[in-house]
């Protein structure tokens, strides 16, 4: 448990990358304890926190709940997204390789 300005410093570094490999769910459980440690307990500002860190790719994905459950529906939506977003990377990974690469194949 860090103290509440060391957590808070935490919260702005700690981001989630697609091409990291990293899973967004220990991500979420992590960026969830640090806003814990900071004493940060509005959903809003919580989902908030969570989506600044997340790769832009999967920003572009996730429509922001409203009403009733928030989080729970901001945490299901981004499970859900991640999978059709590291896709979306792969794809576009492969493109540029074999845009780059395939300038230098023989034919």
């Amino acid at each position: 448990m860090l103290d509440r300005s060391s957590a808070r410093e935490t919260i702005e570094k700690y981001t989630y990358s697609l091409s990291s490999g990293d899973d967004i769910r220990i991500y979420f459980m992590k960026k969830i304890s640090l806003l814990e440690d900071s004493h940060i307990t509005n959903e809003e500002e919580i989902i908030e926190k969570i989506w600044k860190g997340l790769d832009p790719i999967l920003i572009t994905l996730i429509d922001l709940p409203r009403g009733r459950d928030y989080l729970e529906v901001f945490r299901i939506r981004l499970y859900d997204k991640e999978f059709i977003a590291k896709k979306l990377v792969e794809t576009n990974h492969f493109r540029l390789a074999s845009s780059l690469f395939g300038r230098y194949s023989k034919s």
